[in-house]
């Protein structure tokens, strides 16, 4: 039973951790996108 809530908490900060990762993705692309539509402008 332990051993499972260690693998549980474990995935929980693994998924944590890759939603960070893709918010701060998203944000980079956004920024990349706002640069492109100065340029064009």
């Amino acid at each position: 039973m332990k051993m499972m809530t260690v693998v549980w908490i474990f995935l929980v900060k693994r998924l944590k951790r890759r939603r960070r990762l893709l918010k701060i993705m998203q944000l980079q692309l956004r920024h990349l996108e706002r640069r492109k539509n100065l340029e064009t402008l």
